[in-house]
């Protein structure tokens, strides 16, 4: 599941969701979200906890094939 579609469904702020990360901003998640950044390893073993196994690294890189137009790598 992608990250904005989980914030989304759990109706938890982008502000809400970095503050449980710890040091990061709203605007690291606003990117993330957009596949304008990916987040650090810890920040993704961190995001898969804090979504229960619904959002995993492997999300992550299927949103960003899908908006830069690539089906395989």
């Amino acid at each position: 599941m992608y990250l904005s579609k989980w914030i989304d469904l759990t109706n938890t702020s982008k502000k809400g969701l970095a503050e449980k990360l710890g040091t990061i901003t709203p605007t690291s998640v606003t990117r993330w979200t957009k596949s304008k950044r990916f987040p650090k390893p810890q920040e993704l073993m961190r995001i898969e906890e804090i979504t229960e196994g619904l959002v995993t690294a492997n999300d992550f890189v299927k949103q960003w094939k899908e908006q830069n137009g690539q089906k395989e790598i």
